[in-house]
């Protein structure tokens, strides 16, 4: 009797749905998108949105694996890349690689000792700052969609637009680590073992975001320079910006250059070396 009554004021309901709960990108618990950590206690990563993202030293980046791969502040400047075992079970001191090209514990410092028995045999096992922050960390990086209508807005080349719809696809293309860095995919190379190198936006004299750095340059660029070609990694970046309510406000004088039309033959020509894979 109960049952018949309860079936007949539920009709009409539709399909059950999984709305006002949101998956962890860590774990795949689920919780409620008013949550700001993790229910799952070995998880527990932080799932507040990341407005406060320059306080962190080391963020998490959603790789859709799982690879527990992080950004990490580094002492001398700029931002350098973690990974860590994806079961906490299995986390220990000697088992993070760390590719700070500064530090001494680095992937490429340690690759040549890692067949060398006696060390481990007579040393403990060492942690590096790096590896330790990632350690400790529970903040995740801000993915940032591209969404089709600010693409289409974009006064970027028509194939360099068909790219990033390409290469969106899977885990977040790009992610903010900081207020003025981003992480973005590219190609996986001895340079950026992991698949990811950072982006960052610089202020100039006007204290308005004019000059920018990646990875995969060197120095300094400005976006209406001409005498580099922009990388994929640059045009991401935008995209991922002009898709960003947020974003937009923060950084419409670096927009700009994009936004509006340009010249032929200034700028936007395609580097395809510098092109990359989607994970």
């Amino acid at each position: 009797m109960n049952y018949t009554i309860t079936s007949n004021r539920l009709q009409g309901l539709g399909k059950p749905t999984r709305r006002g709960v949101k998956k962890c990108p860590r774990c795949a618990t689920f919780n409620g998108t008013r949550g700001l950590v993790c229910k799952n206690k070995q998880c527990a990563i932080s799932l507040k949105a990341s407005q406060d993202l320059a306080d962190w030293e080391a963020v998490q980046l959603i790789t859709g694996t799982v690879r527990q791969v992080y950004s990490v502040r580094v002492k001398e400047g700029g931002r350098g890349f973690v990974q860590i075992p994806f079961s906490a079970e299995d986390i220990r001191t000697d088992s993070g690689l760390c590719f700070v090209e500064s530090c001494q514990r680095s992937f490429d410092n340690s690759i040549l000792k890692c067949h060398e028995e006696e060390q481990s045999a007579t040393k403990g096992a060492t942690i590096c700052s790096h590896i330790d922050m990632a350690l400790k960390s529970r903040a995740l990086a801000q993915p940032l969609e591209l969404h089709e209508a600010a693409l289409e807005r974009l006064e970027i080349p028509v194939e360099m637009k068909s790219l990033l719809r390409v290469y969106s696809e899977g885990s977040p293309l790009v992610q903010m680590v900081s207020r003025e860095v981003v992480a973005v995919k590219c190609q996986v190379s001895p340079k950026q073992p992991l698949g990811y190198l950072h982006f960052t936006f610089v202020k100039g004299r006007s204290k308005a975001y004019d000059k920018y750095r990646c990875s995969c340059t060197f120095g300094f660029c400005e976006p209406l320079s001409t005498t580099w070609s922009k990388c994929i990694h640059y045009y991401a970046s935008v995209a991922a910006l002009a898709s960003n309510q947020n974003c937009m406000e923060q950084f419409a004088s670096f927009l700009t250059n994009e936004v509006t039309p340009r010249k032929q033959g200034q700028g936007g020509s395609i580097d395809q070396e510098d092109s990359f894979s989607a994970e």
